[in-house]
């Protein structure tokens, strides 16, 4: 896969691949986690396996390409790309703060699957606090055009959200509501480098290729061999809220 050069500044930088064979089904819209001027694009050898056209972005300060220059570069960006190759929808790959872009842009751009790997619900300490958040992100309170992840979670067509339990992504991840055609799953022994612990066990590009192809079949088998929970199931809540499980259970049973 040839990286090509569209677009690069100290902003963004927006990089196009197409497959040496021709080209199978809608582009990949891949989205770089935290990482500076110059860092090397994520999953390029993942997405080269499925003989597509990919746009590869990569926000260069930490905003998570929701500031309004941001999306409105990007959804430009995305929109010319699927003129380009005669596209009518994009699938979108993102870990950390690239799985964020991943789903939000579904409220700019039609998104049929998105594999977005511990994605915040918002970036906004007001929205969501965090005790992770970067330096500057305070300052852009308020005033992030693409704020949370709800408009964008309603307009997927499909789609994987994984996130670990241990760790801070509990205080983002409890505030996602998946419609029923994208599938929200918990790793019990997993913090929030759910990447590199599916590297580990050898899942992480089959994950990913079963996502991105909509193929629920699959990517239900894999993860569930992993031991991951679907994330409103009694079990994640037995391990997430023990206490309020028991009592809700409970109250269940005396009806």
């Amino acid at each position: 896969m040839v990286l090509c050069p569209v677009s690069d500044d100290d902003s963004l930088t927006f990089l196009r691949a197409l497959p040496h064979r021709r080209a199978e089904g809608p582009p990949v819209v891949v989205f770089n986690s935290i990482g500076k001027k110059g860092a090397r694009p994520e999953f390029i050898g993942t997405v080269a396996r499925l003989n597509r056209p990919v746009l590869f972005v990569l926000d260069h300060q930490a905003s998570w390409y929701a500031t309004p220059d941001k999306a409105a570069r990007v959804t430009a960006a995305i929109q010319d790309a699927m003129a380009d190759w005669g596209a009518v929808a994009v699938d979108t790959l993102g870990f950390s703060m690239g799985a964020y872009p991943a789903i939000a842009f579904a409220e700019r751009v039609p998104v049929r699957h998105a594999v977005a790997l511990s994605p915040r619900f918002s970036p906004d300490p007001a929205i969501v606090p965090d005790p992770r958040d970067r330096p500057g992100i305070a300052r852009l309170s308020g005033k992030l055009a693409l704020p949370t992840l709800a408009p964008g979670l309603a307009r997927l067509q499909g789609g994987i959200i994984l996130h670990g339990m241990r760790g801070p992504d509990l205080r983002q991840f409890r505030h996602i509501h998946a419609p029923t055609q994208v599938d929200h799953w918990l790793l019990p022994h997993a913090g929030h480098f759910v990447v590199e612990w599916l590297r580990r066990h050898d899942r992480m590009e089959a994950v990913i290729l079963a996502g991105l192809q909509g193929d629920r079949a699959a990517s239900t088998r894999l993860l569930t061999d992993l031991g991951a929970l679907r994330h409103r199931s009694l079990r994640a809540r037995l391990i997430l809220h023990p206490v309020r499980a028991l009592h809700g259970l409970h109250g269940l049973l005396q009806r």
